[in-house]
């Protein structure tokens, strides 16, 4: 998606939980990360799915794997900043749309919430 390197390593990775979804080769073909945005809110972000691969309901189980680690930890809401073309998706998995569109590396998002 052309964000730059520096944009996407933050720091929080090695405290986030990560779901990679892989063929039998081994070839990635879609990821997210969970973290703990406030305690009892979890956040989903970096969630991508290979171009190829987006009909295919895989990136569907990386977010379900994520909401069901969110759960296990006790978490009571997910939230995420959806890229605002991917806004159906996460709406189909019971995410509902909070406040104003914005823009996050130079892409519109809106933040999406559901409970858990």
């Amino acid at each position: 998606q052309m964000i730059p390197a520096d944009m996407e390593w933050d720091g929080i990775d090695p405290d986030s939980v990560h779901a990679l979804a892989c063929n039998r080769f081994g070839v990635p073909l879609a990821t997210g990360r969970l973290l703990e945005h406030v305690p009892g809110v979890a956040k989903i972000g970096r969630m991508a799915v290979l171009a190829s691969m987006r009909s295919s309901r895989i990136g569907r189980a990386v977010l379900d794997a994520l909401l069901q680690s969110a759960r296990e930890r006790g978490d009571r809401e997910a939230l995420l900043h959806a890229q605002c073309s991917a806004a159906p998706f996460y709406a189909r998995a019971g995410f509902s749309e909070r406040g104003p569109v914005f823009e996050e590396a130079g892409i519109p998002h809106v933040e999406m919430v559901r409970t858990l």
